[in-house]
């Protein structure tokens, strides 16, 4: 059961966020919600991923380790002939409005690690209705830490001089794929005209080194009541500039009588916002913070007053009174939302004399996890807010879930499927533990999680606990029984107390669709026992095996797995799969016999290093012949694969059994010898 299912959000028009994109200009701390990771995470609000022009294929995610502060986007570009002068990929979004003529300013922070193999690029392209003219790329210089960087762009490509629009990227390109990282950073992204119209006032520049903040006007003319009055000249309006004095990120903050101080704006160096929101009887005091920890106030406080204050409605010689109002409003759960009329319609906004309002709000999605409600404000002259976002952690009953593990033979993994509820729509930051110890996370849904873990050392009972982002745990165990495996292994007619066998062939897969098989090579014992064998096994679990020694047809043998060692004993390989001599085809046929003839041989020790002695007495002769009768026109069995699910279906008919001569020979005039053709009634085959 979800515990919260309707929840009240309280906003008024002093509310911002760093993370904002509007008409002219943006400004993207990379703190805010993200769409995607693992190579697709954007920013929410109007980003897109771009991956070059000529084939590209960037990896982006957002990085909270590499961050001036919160979190920064790491872009990985992908390798290839795209060359040094442009960006193999990276991220982009579109200022609207654009005004012809106009020079825009994008700053901001990059960041390459020291014999990092990658160039940062910033770039832009200026579109019409209809087309777009070339990009212009920038390159950066960013270097072991975050370096700070500010381009300049003229929007005047002709012919392209109305409907603008402007496509900013930011980029990377590999340099090199030879050593090094490839990783570029960047954070705390402002862009804004400094000449000409676009949309917003242009920041001032840089001071000598002091923080700043100042208003226009400091004492504002207004009157009691409330914003969202008929009379729209009840409220004031300021304007306010800060400075941070070196080009750093800073904060704004806002307080109202003494009260709570709210976040005002924000941005890179410097920065202005409006404030159409000034109350008759109320004292505001802004204070700019350096960075976003919102403790370091940077230069002198500034309180703004009002005059004014009849309880009436101004007369008209109040002409310098603002008449500039909140409207209307609109609320949805993405910044997408926002820019469409007929998903989220306009609706009127009332407010108490504070300049607030409640507003009742369900959300979509009710899984536990971190949400975002995004709103939008529209003023009495037509212009709108930023889109404000804000975040809020629904907390759901506490997770609930059964448990069951597998071991993987070949690697020793043992994998976790969790079967139950109220995990979290996403990971975030919960996190899933095996006896202690963080397991990785393969999938991860509101009802189901996969997760893999490698023990260190060999135990039966593990403790799988998830603890969940909002501090919520639970734990379940689950028993996994490890046993060793021995097999004992005999070469068909092969003589007691010969050599070992080297580069036997072993593959072991558990009877269990989807299971993986794991193949070792291992020496086969003069006394029949496989040597070397790491492979686990999981008690009570049914295994197949398969085993190929060289000249022999694989073999697969059934087995259960019970405590402690599992024995496979008397697995008998037939052999004489001798030709082709590079290691056989599968099948003992005639094409073996003949290459078995070839080796003749009658003198003991001239058989040494041949293929044809099967029982290892120095012969080659009826004896190896009688060996490789006994696996003759019988093809090995198949190789392991992993088992999938299967409709059963008539088995073939069974083929005939092969024609058995006799293993005599008979002595040509040359001195050769040839034996009965099993083709021709076992009649003796012509002497050459």
């Amino acid at each position: 059961m979800i515990v919260l299912l309707v929840f009240l959000v309280t906003y008024n028009i002093k509310q911002t966020q760093a993370l904002t994109l509007g008409t002219g200009s943006f400004s993207e701390d990379f703190n805010g919600a993200f769409i995607g990771q693992n190579c697709t995470g954007i920013p929410s609000g109007g980003w897109n991923i771009w991956d070059g022009d000529n084939g590209g294929d960037a990896c982006l995610q957002q990085e909270s380790a590499t961050a001036r502060s919160g979190g920064s986007i790491k872009i990985l570009p992908s390798e290839g002939p795209y060359g040094q002068n442009q960006p193999n990929g990276g991220m982009w979004t579109n200022i609207k409005d654009v005004t012809f003529g106009t020079t825009y300013k994008l700053e901001g922070y990059s960041k390459r690690a020291n014999g990092n193999k990658s160039m940062d690029f910033v770039g832009f392209e200026l579109c019409n209705a209809s087309k777009c003219a070339p990009k212009v790329w920038m390159a950066l210089s960013g270097g072991g830490n975050f370096t700070h960087f500010t381009k300049e762009y003229k929007a005047d490509a002709v012919p392209f001089d109305q409907f603008l629009h402007l496509h900013v990227f930011i980029g990377a390109s590999t340099i090199s794929a030879a050593g090094g990282t490839k990783d570029t950073y960047f954070d705390d992204l402002s862009f804004s005209p400094v000449s000409g119209g676009g949309g917003v006032t242009p920041s001032p520049s840089p001071s000598s080194g002091q923080p700043s903040l100042t208003a226009s006007p400091t004492t504002v003319i207004a009157f009691t009541g409330s914003c969202g009055d008929t009379n729209p000249s009840v409220c004031g309006t300021t304007s306010i500039t800060f400075n941070t004095g070196d080009g750093s990120y800073g904060e704004v903050y806002v307080s109202d009588n003494g009260g709570t101080e709210t976040l005002f704006i924000t941005g890179t160096g410097s920065g202005t916002g409006t404030a159409p929101w000034i109350l008759a009887g109320h004292t505001y005091v802004f204070k700019l913070y350096a960075g976003t920890t919102h403790t370091t106030v940077l230069g002198t406080p500034l309180t703004v007053t009002t005059s004014g204050g009849s309880t009436t409605s101004p007369s008209p010689s109040a002409a310098t009174a603002s008449t500039v109002s909140t409207s209307f409003y609109k609320v949805a759960n993405n910044p997408t939302d926002l820019d469409s009329d007929t998903t989220t319609p306009w609706k009127t906004y009332t407010s108490d004399a504070n300049g607030n309002m409640d507003i009742p709000y369900s959300f979509t999605d009710e899984t536990p996890g971190q949400k975002f409600v995004w709103v939008q404000f529209k003023f009495s002259d037509e212009t709108k807010s930023q889109k404000i976002s804000k975040a809020i952690n629904f907390v759901g009953a506490d997770p609930n879930f059964s448990v069951s593990c597998t071991l993987d033979s070949g690697s020793g993994v043992i994998d976790f499927d969790m079967i139950g509820n109220n995990f979290g729509a996403t990971k975030g930051t919960s996190k899933l533990t095996i006896n202690n110890t963080d397991a990785q996370i393969d999938d991860w849904k509101n009802d189901k999680i996969k997760g893999h873990f490698t023990p260190s050392t060999t135990t039966k009972n593990y403790t799988v606990a998830i603890n969940r982002s909002d501090g919520a745990s639970t734990s379940q165990s689950c028993t996994l029984g490890l046993a060793q495996i021995s097999v004992g292994t005999k070469l068909f007619c092969r003589s007691a107390n010969t050599t070992d066998v080297s580069n036997v062939a072993i593959g072991l897969v558990e009877d269990r669709v989807g299971a993986k098989v794991a193949k070792e090579t291992v020496v086969v014992g003069k006394d029949g026992v496989i040597k070397g064998l790491t492979s686990k096994l999981e008690e009570g679990k049914k295994y197949k095996m398969s085993i190929k020694a060289p000249k022999s047809l694989r073999k697969i043998v059934d087995f259960t797995a019970v405590s402690g060692t599992t024995g496979v004993a008397n697995v008998n390989l037939a052999i004489g799969d001798i030709s082709p001599p590079d290691g056989g085809d599968g099948i003992i046929n005639n094409a073996d016999r003949a290459e078995l003839l070839r080796q003749w041989r009658l003198i003991p020790g001239s058989a040494a290093a041949r293929s044809g002695d099967l029982n290892g007495d120095g012969l080659v002769n009826s004896f190896d012949w009688s060996c490789m009768v006994a696996g003759f026109s019988k093809p090995e069995e198949a190789e392991l694969t992993s088992p999938v699910a299967v409709v059963a279906s008539p088995s073939p008919s069974a083929s005939p059994f092969p024609v058995v001569c006799a293993a005599d020979v008979k002595q040509c005039p040359d001195g050769s010898f040839v034996l009965r053709d099993s083709a021709n009634k076992c009649q003796f085959r012509a002497c050459p």
